[in-house]
């Protein structure tokens, strides 16, 4: 009967297992969203949702060389959009 009673809590478990497994990446990438959009914040010292080059090497110190390439559409600001895309493809596996 213990026999049992453990199969059937293991098979019960599985399921939430996998779930739970299938949910960490989803986690991460919520927390990792949630971290760049407070460094963002913090580097916005002017409050106007675009971080300038003086904004950027104050605040983002290891991001202010790769500011060029990050904006993209070359208007001298980075928008929260052209920091996720550039997050993004950093974060891509090969």
């Amino acid at each position: 009967m213990n026999l049992f009673r453990a199969c059937l809590a293991l098979a019960l478990l599985m399921p939430l297992s996998a779930f739970a497994q299938e949910r960490a990446p989803t986690d991460a990438r919520r927390e990792r969203s949630e971290l760049a959009d407070e460094r963002f914040r913090a580097a916005d010292a002017n409050h106007d949702n675009l971080v300038s080059r003086a904004e950027a090497n104050k605040s983002l110190p290891n991001l202010a060389p790769s500011f060029d390439k990050i904006d993209v559409n070359k208007d001298g600001q980075l928008s929260r959009d052209e920091l996720r895309d550039a997050g993004e493809k950093m974060n891509a596996k090969p």
